[in-house]
This record gives C-alpha cells, sequence and structure tokens, in this order.
C-alpha cells in the first residue's frame, strides 16, 4: 500500500492506494500555510498522518502532490505555491527521514493530476493532452508521448505562474 498525499494551500488531503488504483482510508487535515515553525512542522503533520495509517496496513512508499515547482530527482519543493515556507526544502529527504526510511516521490499537484488522468482517467487512452486544475491556485499538467512535460523551469502547465 502507498500513503499519498494531495497537499493543498487550504487542507492536506490523503489516502491509502494500492497498486490499481483502489482507494481506501480517506482523510484530510488543514494546512498550516502560515505555521511558525515551518517546513519542520509541515513534516511533523505529514509523520502524524504516516504514524497513524502505518498501523492499519505495510506502507511501501509515500507519493505526495504539492504546490510549485518540484524538484522530483532531487525532492526539493521550490516556490511552494501557497505554501511558502516549503520553499527550498528537501522535502523528499526530510519525510522519509520522519517515517523511518519510507521511499518518498514528490511532484507538482496540477501535473499528479495530469499523470492520475493519464493512468486511470479521461486521458488513459490519449498520446497527448492537458489538465487543468483549479484550486486555490491554478495549475495544470501537459502530456507529451504519454509522459509528463515539465518545461525547462518545471513550470510547463502551471497557469497561476503565467504572465
Amino acid at each position: 500500500m502507498y500513503l499519498v498525499f494531495d497537499v493543498g494551500a487550504t487542507f492536506i488531503k490523503y489516502a491509502l492506494m494500492d497498486d490499481e488504483g483502489n482507494i481506501s482510508g480517506k482523510g484530510k487535515t488543514p494546512t498550516d500555510r502560515y505555521a511558525e515553525a515551518g517546513t519542520p512542522a509541515f513534516v511533523a503533520q505529514i509523520k502524524k498522518v504516516y504514524d497513524e495509517k502505518v498501523l492499519d496496513c505495510d506502507i511501501t512508499g509515500i507519493a505526495m502532490g504539492l504546490p510549485g515547482q518540484i524538484d522530483v530527482e532531487r525532492g526539493i519543493v521550490y516556490g511552494g505555491g501557497g505554501i511558502k515556507y516549503l520553499d527550498g526544502a528537501h522535502l523528499g529527504d526530510l519525510i522519509s527521514e520522519a517515517c523511518g526510511g519510507v521511499s518518498v516521490a514528490l511532484e507538482n499537484d496540477g501535473k499528479c493530476a495530469a499523470l492520475a488522468e493519464l493512468w486511470l482517467g479521461n486521458a488513459s487512452t490519449a498520446t497527448n493532452a492537458a489538465v487543468i486544475v483549479v484550486g486555490t491556485g491554478i495549475g495544470g499538467g501537459i502530456i507529451i508521448d504519454r509522459k509528463i512535460h515539465r518545461g525547462k523551469r518545471l513550470l510547463a502547465g502551471e497557469l497561476s505562474y503565467a504572465s
């Protein structure tokens, strides 16, 4: 089982998900966008959910969709979208360390939505697609040849940054 998170500026939503995309044990908690403790408080919030869910099943990994520019290779958040204190955080390493070394994958939330549509949604038969996500910000993802397109500055598909 995987513990998956959709981190937004208003709520952190989470669920347990299997390899087939079946979801169980959903929940949400308010995001503390202005936490004085910043990133450590955010990591503590994620660890609390992990500690509760690890009692229910064997969690083999954590997947997290986040606002901002995400360096998926290095697990670093840039900008942080509506959660500014995440800017520059090596969040993948921090969460893995807090959760007993479990593998952590990070991606921009709009790109996660596009990947989900490609995997099990309306774009499952598409070669190329675009997905728009409206939340606190406006994000999205672009699929080219069935792969996510991140762009030169990790901003491809992000409408909130368009000027």
